[in-house]
């Protein structure tokens, strides 16, 4: 018998032991599973001009939509009071915020008269 012969199975065993560890590797990587270990935080991303001016067109969109509410109910539930606009850091703190159309950094404000009298963004929420 040659010894090339009997060499081959043993190196194509470590190929293989190479191969699925490279793979579990890839695996774990690909599901989350180094986030736990390395304990990694989630980052938030902040907010950009662009985004600050993307809601601030939704708000405005919304205002007009919401100028056409004939009562107090219609007017507190119009998209214009109730869209919050998350997962980004809008104030820079490094932490996830929830604004609405009033809020700063949009800052949109709207107001109508209804049948029960005037209402502004304060009568939001």
């Amino acid at each position: 018998m040659s010894k090339k012969a009997q060499g081959l199975p043993f190196n194509m065993i470590v190929l293989i032991i190479i191969a699925l560890f490279i793979l579990l590797i890839i695996i774990a990587w690909a599901t989350g599973i180094f986030g736990s270990v390395f304990q990694q935080t989630k980052v938030i991303s902040e907010a950009t001009e662009a985004d600050v001016t993307a809601a601030q067109t939704r708000c405005t969109q919304y205002c007009i939509s919401a100028q056409g509410a004939r009562n107090f109910e219609a007017w507190n539930s119009s998209a214009y009071c109730t869209t919050a606009f998350t997962g980004k850091d809008w104030n820079g703190d490094g932490t996830e915020d929830v604004l609405y159309c009033d809020d700063l950094p949009i800052g949109v404000t709207c107001s109508t008269d209804v049948e029960e009298g005037p209402v502004t963004e304060d009568n939001c929420r």
